[in-house]
C-alpha cells in the first residue's frame, strides 16, 4: 500500500511540477535551447523537493538521497535560498493558478520556520539543519551556523514587502512581522536573533570552520538587518528600526576587513578558530556576493574588488582539476582548493554562481555605459582580451560603452557565463536532475542525488540573464 500511495502521489507531483514549470516568455527569448531545457528541468526537480511526499509541508530537502550521504533534511540555508526562487516565481506569475501554488508554498514554509524556531533545538537559532518531518535534528553537527537565520528572514521580508504592495490583509502581514518583544513572528525573531549575536562565534556555510567574522555570514546579517529596518520603520517599529541600522553599521566595517590588499582578493574567513586554508580562496565569496546583495553598491558584482577575487578563484581551480584541461570558457570550481570532502571535486553550483555573477557584471557595465579599470580589475579585464588588446590596458582608464573594447569585454565575458552554466548541462545526472559534485577528471557525477541548491542555483543565474 505504502508504494502505491508513493507512486500515485510522485505522479500528481509529477503532473503539478510539469504544469507549472514553464519558461518565462520575456526572459528566455534570448536564450538557447540548452537553456530553456536546463531552466525547466531545474525548476521541475526544484519543486519535487518542496515539501515532498513523507516529509512536513514547508519543508526543502536538501536532496532526495537517503544514504552516501543522507540529504533528506531541511537546512535552513538551502531552504532559504530555494524558497527565494519561489518568491520570484510568485511575483512574476500572471496566471491566478500558478500563482496561488507558490503562494501556499510560501506560506508553508513560512509557519515551518516558525515552528521550527520554537523547538529548543540544540543550537538554538542558529541550528543548522532539520530532519524532514519537522523534528530536531540532535546528533551532534557543526552549530551554531548565523547565515540560516539571516537567510530565512531575507527571503520572508521580500514576501512580506510583496504582499504589502498587493494589499493583503494586515493580519497576514503581522504573522510575519509583528512589533512586539518578545515576538511571535517569524521575521522579528530572526532579525533580534542576529541582531544580538552578529559578532559571536558561528560556522561557515560548509559547517566547517568556527569564526566570528566570515564573509557570507555577515553578508547575509547585514542584508537580513538593512532589509529588516526598511520592514519595521514601515511597520512602525521605529526602535527596532534603529536598532537594525546600528548593526549594519558595525557590519559595514567588519566586511570591509574582508580586503586583502597584498593578495588582492576577499578573505573568507577571518579570526579562525580551527581549520586554516592556506589559499584564502573559496566560492562562498561569490556567493556571499550573490545571495546577499542589496542593490546599494557595496559590494555589489562588479566591485573591482570582487572581479580581483573572481580571477584568482578562476586560477586557482584552473589547473588543479583534470577536467579544466582545455576548457575555454567556464571551468569546474570547487568550494575551496584544500576540500577534501568526498575527495575534493567541482561543485555545480559553484559553476552556476559565476555565471550568475557574470550575467550580472554585464548587466552593469551595460546600464553604466563603461567600464572602470583598476589596479584591482586590471587582471581580469586583461584575461578576456587578446594580448595585444590586453597590453595597451590601463589602470585609470575609463573603457567607454562607444569603444570597440567595451563590446569586446562583454561579448567575451558572456561567453565566459554561458559556458559556466553549460558545465550543469553537460554533466547532469541522467534523470535530467542536478548533483552537488562532478568528478574532477570525468565529470561524471559524484553521486545521483538531486540537489536542491544546485536547481536554485540554475534558475537565479539564468533569471541574472537579461543581456
Amino acid at each position: 500500500m505504502k508504494l502505491k500511495k508513493f507512486t500515485a502521489w510522485g505522479a500528481l507531483f509529477y503532473f503539478l511540477a510539469i504544469t507549472f514549470a514553464h519558461a518565462d516568455d520575456r526572459s528566455s527569448t534570448s536564450l538557447t535551447d540548452w537553456q530553456v531545457e536546463l531552466q525547466k528541468n531545474s525548476l521541475n526537480w526544484m519543486l519535487s523537493n518542496i515539501s515532498a511526499f513523507g516529509t512536513i509541508p514547508g519543508s526543502v530537502m536538501a536532496s532526495d538521497s537517503t544514504q552516501n550521504p543522507d540529504y533528506r533534511f531541511h537546512w535552513k540555508r538551502d531552504a532559504a535560498l530555494t524558497m527565494d526562487v519561489v518568491v520570484s516565481l510568485y511575483e512574476n506569475e500572471k496566471d491566478p493558478a500558478k500563482k496561488e501554488f507558490y503562494y501556499n508554498k510560501i506560506w508553508d514554509y513560512a509557519r515551518l520556520s516558525r515552528k521550527l524556531q520554537l523547538t529548543h533545538a540544540r543550537g538554538g537559532l542558529g541550528e543548522p539543519k532539520f530532519n524532514s518531518d519537522g523534528t530536531s535534528f540532535d546528533a551532534d553537527w557543526g552549530r551554531p551556523q548565523n547565515d540560516g537565520p539571516a537567510l530565512e528572514a531575507t527571503v520572508l521580508i521580500r514576501f512580506a514587502k510583496i504582499l504589502m504592495r498587493e494589499r493583503k490583509s494586515p493580519v497576514l502581514i503581522q504573522e510575519l512581522y509583528d512589533s512586539k518583544l518578545p515576538t511571535n513572528s517569524v521575521i522579528k525573531e530572526n532579525l533580534e536573533y542576529i541582531g544580538r549575536e552578529w559578532s559571536a562565534d558561528s560556522f561557515d556555510l560548509w559547517e566547517e570552520v568556527m569564526a566570528s567574522r566570515h564573509f557570507y555570514t555577515q553578508m547575509a546579517m547585514r542584508r537580513a538587518l538593512a532589509d529588516g529596518a526598511d520592514l519595521a520603520s514601515i511597520m512602525g517599529d521605529r526602535a527596532a528600526s534603529q536598532w537594525y541600522k546600528i548593526k549594519v553599521a558595525h557590519l559595514d566595517e567588519e566586511i570591509n576587513r574582508h580586503w586583502d590588499q597584498t593578495r588582492k582578493i576577499i578573505l573568507p574567513t577571518m579570526e579562525a578558530r580551527s581549520v586554516k586554508r592556506a589559499s584564502g580562496i573559496d566560492i562562498a565569496i561569490i556567493l556571499g556576493v550573490l545571495h546577499s546583495y542589496r542593490g546599494d553598491k557595496f559590494f555589489a558584482a562588479s566591485d573591482d574588488r570582487v572581479l580581483s577575487t573572481a580571477y584568482e578563484t578562476e586560477k586557482a581551480f584552473k589547473d588543479l582539476y583534470p577536467l579544466n584541461k582545455g576548457r575555454e570558457n567556464g571551468i569546474g570550481i570547487g568550494r575551496y582548493p584544500e576540500d577534501i570532502y568526498f575527495g575534493g571535486h567541482p561543485w555545480i553550483l559553484a559553476s552556476n554562481a559565476f555565471s550568475e555573477l557574470y550575467y550580472l557584471v554585464i548587466q552593469d557595465w551595460k546600464r553604466k555605459s563603461k567600464i572602470d579599470c583598476t589596479e584591482n580589475n586590471l587582471n581580469f579585464l586583461k584575461s578576456l582580451l587578446s594580448v595585444a588588446d590586453a597590453q595597451n590596458l590601463k589602470a585609470g582608464m575609463v573603457i567607454s560603452s562607444s569603444d570597440v573594447l567595451f563590446t569586446q569585454i562583454i561579448s567575451a565575458l558572456l561567453k565566459k557565463a554561458d559556458g559556466y552554466l553549460k558545465i550543469a548541462y553537460e554533466f547532469q545526472n541522467p534523470d535530467k536532475s542536478l548533483p552537488e559534485q562532478i568528478d574532477k577528471v570525468s565529470g561524471q557525477p559524484v553521486w545521483k542525488g538531486n540537489l536542491t541548491w544546485s536547481c536554485a542555483s540554475v534558475l537565479t543565474a539564468l533569471s541574472a540573464r537579461k543581456i
